[in-house]
């Protein structure tokens, strides 16, 4: 699943935090931290029935799936006291995980084996190694350490056997998976939706699923981790902890992703770090490929004849959303629009926008709409009006709201055609859905456009 790299120090190192060994401890088994019997325990009887129908024990190298069952127990009539209080004092919450692992016989066979569980009480102390955010008492507390705990466990395996998890609480779900967000981005969301992004990241993708399943439903699975939680939370089984010290992961592990992100355009990790070195330069440009241009009352061109160095840069990029809606992010489009500033970028071509068509300007993004086929598709063309396109006299020169004017075509797929004209430049943008980016000449109306760039994604 993840495979420590050789190590190396780049020109540029963005430091994760951690050093080597840190990180090779992190995804190193840790084989004492399920307890594999169950005996001495009073379970639900539809979980006795079902221990005494599995195999024998199994090692984990012979399993072909794990099935990790997850609940949390917490005491309501706690809920509005301290949290520190109740560690003292009262019954703290406390989750419980475990892991059935099931071997394919044949095509429609499987045997299933108990390979362990696990029980630990919440800790609130925010010194505490094992402190995973909780500020505060309640059930939905409990199911989601429960929930991020049991992935820990499972990316420390550090191997990619396909993996179900299981919760009856459909809230913690969605947040694991990210379908569902939060009121608050605290520490304990981004552990949880942390480690399943890198689980999603690094784990190919039919190989992990998160379900819901009804609690309290004769599930045998279900009973017995809840039973497990409320023992948990009453009297604790004191088994060992997963070792990894979140006051050292815990800033870590929402970006853990990035170990396995390369293949979606992440830097390359080099062992305490991603080697993000500057790109290379573009080549010099020799004199016979300067353009002078021509006087004009544009603001934008320089007062006389002179040599102009231009520098635009683009992107491209499929959002799959620019809303609130299925697939939407609250702060999304000021996020993206900071990104785009950041990068220095002149103009940026947006695919699945869904956004209504029209014309927006503000923050010295000027943005062209091309409008939604029933919320399906929607292409955008950004031009930042703040970023200089091309220098003159050592002065940099901007476009202008002015100076572009865009229209819509609609052939299956919607086009949007922006035509830039300045004294500097005549151009024409075409932002569409295909495959490929294209540098050439386009005879428009009688007239030839020179240089004209058709923006495309290739997502």
């Amino acid at each position: 699943m993840f495979k420590p790299p050789e190590t190396w120090t780049p020109d540029c190192l963005l430091n994760l935090g951690l050093g080597d060994q840190d990180i090779r401890a992190f995804f190193t088994p840790q084989p004492d931290v399920l307890c594999a019997s169950l005996e001495g325990i009073e379970l639900p009887q539809v979980t006795v029935h079902a221990l005494a129908a599995l195999d024998t024990t199994c090692p984990l190298e012979a399993i072909d799936r794990l099935i990790i069952y997850v609940d949390g127990s917490s005491q309501p009539n706690q809920k509005h006291l301290p949290p520190l209080r109740v560690d003292a004092e009262g019954i703290p919450d406390a989750w419980a995980f475990l892991v059935i692992g099931e071997k394919y016989v044949s095509n429609d066979q499987s045997t299933f084996h108990l390979l362990g569980w696990h029980a630990q009480q919440v800790r609130y102390d925010p010194a505490s190694p094992n402190f995973a955010g909780a500020l505060k008492v309640n059930s939905h507390i409990a199911e989601r350490e429960g929930l991020f705990f049991a992935a820990l466990w499972r990316a420390k395996l550090n191997c990619n056997l396909p993996t179900v998890f299981r919760s009856d609480s459909k809230l913690t779900c969605g947040q694991a998976t990210g379908s569902i967000g939060a009121a608050e981005i605290d520490l304990s969301y981004s552990l949880l939706r942390g480690i399943f992004q890198f689980l999603e990241t690094a784990m190919d993708r039919n190989d992990l699923l998160v379900e819901h399943i009804y609690g309290h439903n004769n599930d045998p699975w279900n009973e017995a981790v809840d039973t497990l939680a409320k023992n948990e939370a009453q009297r604790s089984y004191f088994l060992p902890r997963i070792d990894v010290d979140l006051n050292k992961w815990g800033t870590a592990i929402p970006f853990l992703w990035m170990l396995a992100g390369e293949r979606f355009g992440c830097p390359t990790f080099c062992g305490e770090g991603f080697d993000v070195h500057a790109p290379d330069r573009p080549a010099c440009m020799h004199d016979d490929m300067l353009v002078t241009a021509n006087p004009s009352p544009s603001t934008t061109v320089a007062n006389s004849a002179s040599p102009i160095e231009f520098r635009i840069s683009l992107a491209t990029g499929n959002v799959s959303t620019l809303g609130v809606g299925a697939r939407g992010l609250a702060g999304k489009l000021d996020y993206l629009k900071d990104q785009f500033k950041a990068f220095h970028l002149n103009f940026l071509g947006v695919q699945e926008a869904r956004t209504k068509e029209g014309t927006l300007n503000a923050q010295d993004i000027l943005r062209f709409c091309s409008g939604a086929d029933s919320k399906n598709l929607g292409v955008e063309l950004w031009c930042n009006l703040a970023q200089p396109f091309a220098f003159a006299n050592h002065r940099p020169h901007f476009f202008q709201a002015s100076d572009l004017l865009y229209y819509i075509e609609t052939h299956g797929d919607c086009s949007l055609w922006s035509r830039m004209r300045c004294g500097m430049l005549t151009s024409l943008w075409v932002m569409h859905h295909t495959v490929v980016m294209l540098l050439r000449n386009v005879q428009h109306g009688g007239m030839t456009l020179r240089p004209s760039l058709t923006l495309t994604t290739l997502n």
